[in-house]
């Protein structure tokens, strides 16, 4: 007989381990995703149809109406109707497709019931899915106060997959590789609570992230930290004023003021051109903050050229901050090989090896 005292409660899954059990169960189980706002759900569509090879069907499930995808058309010598499907899909076709429905959950009744038999049946009215086709859904908690709905009949049809937005460190490595600039990179390593979620527990006076109390208002998400780089790497083009209007119109209040903060700091550091130049004389700031910043600015512009009398400098901050580098540098397999190419930082990562444990 067993124990159900020893039952083990499963949180949350990274978005890449949901990514796993989606290529391999997708074609057989609906999979729902369900997390917060703005973690990355809807921005897996490409790549999941990337990975398998398969044409993606999107379906933004709010702002589609049924009219949106087919028309019931009568046939007078039979006195029925047939439903004719929006070309757009392809669902006559009946190819191998990923079909993500995306806020399935804030769809209305209607078009949720339209598209009940694709998550049980695999099927779009009377046309049949391919056997290799995979079904995607998405919503938010349904604490997240943001209108999401499932009726009982439908969770037994799907699995339900928990999702989390990503730590610091999973967001940095995906800052490197789309270009995020190298001040967010930084605000996001030290502070670190910008990614954590109101279902937290101690974060009721997190003023940085979304909760459903302040529904509606700026706040910051992986999805608008994205989007607040965009504006950064127009600040050339901004006043001040602007510049901190845009963020704030995309980040929240409090995002905005550390930010700003920080980006007044980056103002006072040696550029990346004045360090290589005169690696011995250029200003070595004092700050914590400010050392982490120069070590995101150089991760982002340091190259095989430059990285020898970039580590000469480096070597004149605090040990501590120097370690920042490597950890970072050490988790993109592009920036890894330009730190390893100077033989004497190589030989300085051997004698620190302990400081890397992040």
């Amino acid at each position: 007989m067993s124990n159900t005292n020893n039952i083990e409660v499963f949180k949350e899954c990274s978005l890449d381990e949901a990514k796993q059990v989606i290529l391999h169960t997708g074609h057989l189980n609906t999979i729902h995703l369900v997390g917060g706002p703005g973690i990355g759900k809807t921005s897996m569509a490409q790549e999941l149809a990337k990975e398998a090879g398969l044409r993606l069907v999107f379906i933004d499930a709010p702002n589609t109406d049924m009219a949106s995808m087919g028309i019931y058309m009568p046939n007078h010598e039979t006195e029925t109707t047939t439903f004719y499907a929006n070309e757009h899909f392809g669902f006559h076709k009946m190819d191998p497709i990923l079909l993500f429905i995306d806020e399935f959950t804030k769809a209305s009744t209607g078009l949720q019931n339209l598209l009940h038999p694709a998550l049980n049946e695999r099927r779009m009215v009377h046309f049949p899915f391919h056997p290799k086709t995979i079904v995607v859904t998405t919503g938010n908690h349904s604490l997240d106060g943001v209108g999401d709905a499932m009726k009982g009949h439908t969770r037994n049809r799907i699995t339900e997959i928990p999702v989390r937005g990503a730590d610091y460190l999973e967001w940095i490595n995906w800052g490197y590789e789309n270009k995020i600039h190298p001040l967010l990179l930084a605000f996001g390593r030290q502070f670190r609570q910008v990614f954590a979620s109101y279902r937290d527990a101690g974060q009721e006076d997190n003023n940085y992230i979304y909760h459903p109390k302040r529904s509606g208002q700026a706040c910051i998400t992986q999805r608008s930290l994205a989007k607040a780089s965009n504006i950064l790497w127009a600040r050339d083009h901004l006043t001040d004023n602007a510049l901190g209007c845009a963020l704030a119109g995309t980040i929240g209040h409090a995002g905005a003021g550390s930010l700003m903060g920080f980006i007044h700091t980056n103002d006072e550091l040696p550029t990346i051109e004045e360090i290589v130049e005169k690696p011995e004389e250029a200003k070595v700031p004092t700050s914590g903050s400010a050392q982490i910043i120069l070590c995101f600015n150089a991760l982002a512009t340091v190259d095989n050229k430059t990285i020898k009398a970039w580590f000469k400098y480096a070597q004149r901050l605090p040990v501590e901050a120097l370690s920042v580098f490597v950890i970072s540098a050490r988790r993109n397999p592009k920036t890894r090989q330009i730190m390893e190419s100077c033989l004497e930082f190589a030989q300085w990562i051997a004698k620190h090896e302990y400081l890397f444990d992040d």
